[in-house]
């Protein structure tokens, strides 16, 4: 289970830096840092900047200047230059105002907020661009709340990762529904809400709630980049797929055992229907504990090829004349099959019960992953969705906060 912290509204490369990208209330920092020393990193007021919040007898602001490189991008701290925040945070001491020197003891992390990856931000002019789908965004004569990405975080591989978010699918998981480039070279993400109304048909609206968008903004979980973080992203996928994949063929193999089987198995059936039924209730509502029952069938049948295996070989040790007798009676032959046939046979059918076996190890694996992936996916986010958190993501710099104001620019020592 991970824990909830990471389901943000897009999550990238910044997972484990101390900053929050986006804008944090003035309110929402002093409860972040309580004790001299303890320090941030947020969004600045453009694309080139991001912000060093301290705490030292209030809340102390630094501008930290991004110079953007071929490589990559670089972040300046006076005569400091760092590859990375996270190599700022752990190497940068000090700052210098004025003549008071500011030290960084503690770096807040993301643990309680969500960290705002996936910044959204207010525009004056009407965004005209072109979504992947070829549905335009509409001419906004009001400002517009986007869910933007700045460049200077956006990787080589995110065109292929957002293609993959667009597949996943929730009740409590905010449909990335497609995606385009700005024209200033940000991405823009269109989600669709949580009360089923798209962020397209919210914004053709000439009224709507900042606070309501806010609240999409903030619901919009990012449990795929998690799992691509941790490798195993491309693997839920096949995981999910395979599990259906399973459930057709535990279908197609019951109905071969009906129609070429004994008539006293028709009674077995009550079992692949009761096991369908649920397996594919689990894979509608991703609730995990239906899958159990596909699991726990699977199991058996791994242990019934196995046992089959084992008997029909130590049989034919001990008895290879009685087996051949009914190998001969099971094919309809006249008389008991030569040495060669019966081997033949015995070999084959021992094969086939191993292959059939390990066939079903995978395929409890592939179901035990999707189980895995349901649990963890439905209890965060629904204990994510009870909470119900709605906490606006404001300026940090409102004309009326006489407590915040122009950040200073750092010196260093």
């Amino acid at each position: 289970m991970f824990p909830l912290q990471n389901i943000d509204a897009v999550k990238l490369c910044l997972l484990n830096e101390p900053i929050y990208h986006g804008k944090l209330t003035p309110d929402a920092v002093s409860a972040k840092l309580q004790n001299p020393g303890d320090f941030l990193v947020q969004d600045g007021e453009n694309s080139s900047s991001v912000l060093l919040s301290i705490f030292k007898d209030g809340i102390r602001d630094f501008l930290i200047t991004i110079e953007k490189v071929e490589e990559s991008p670089r972040f300046l701290v006076g005569r400091r230059c760092f590859a990375s925040l996270e190599e700022l945070t752990f190497n940068l001491k000090s700052v210098q105002c004025g003549s008071e020197e500011i030290r960084l003891e503690t770096a807040i992390y993301r643990v309680n907020d969500y960290g705002r990856l996936g910044a959204h931000c207010f525009v004056d002019l009407p965004p005209r661009t072109t979504m992947k789908t070829m549905i335009p965004l509409p001419t906004i004569k009001y400002k517009s709340v986007l869910v933007a990405l700045k460049r200077e975080i956006i990787h080589e591989e995110i065109e292929e990762e957002l293609e993959s978010l667009m597949l996943l699918k929730h009740k409590h998981l905010v449909r990335l529904e497609d995606f385009a480039m700005y024209p200033h070279g940000s991405v823009i993400l269109r989600y669709e809400m949580h009360d089923s109304t798209s962020l397209y048909d919210t914004m053709r609206k000439k009224e709507f709630g900042v606070g309501t968008t806010l609240a999409w903004v903030q619901q919009a979980a990012s449990l795929a980049f998690y799992l691509a973080k941790k490798e195993c992203f491309y693997s839920v996928l096949c995981a999910q797929t395979g599990t259906q994949v399973c459930l057709v063929w535990y279908v197609v193999s019951s109905v071969f055992s009906l129609i070429f089987g004994m008539r006293s198995t028709l009674t077995w059936l009550i079992v692949p229907i009761c096991v369908v039924v649920l397996g594919v209730y689990a894979i509608i509502s991703k609730r995990h504990k239906y899958l159990y029952p596909f699991l726990i069938i699977t199991i058996v049948q791994q242990l019934v090829c196995v046992l089959m295996a084992t008997i029909i070989l130590l049989f034919s040790l001990v008895s290879f004349d009685t087996m051949r007798q009914i190998i001969g009676h099971s094919l309809d032959f006249d008389a008991p099959p030569s040495r060669n046939v019966a081997l033949a046979v015995i070999g084959g059918t021992v094969a086939v019960c191993l292959l059939l076996s390990f066939v079903h190890i995978w395929q409890a694996v592939v179901i035990y992953r999707c189980l895995e992936y349901y649990e963890a996916e439905y209890s965060s986010l629904d204990d994510f969705w009870a909470r119900g958190d709605t906490t606006l993501i404001e300026s940090r710099f409102d004309v009326t906060d006489s407590c915040h104001s122009r950040p200073f620019e750092v010196q260093v020592r």
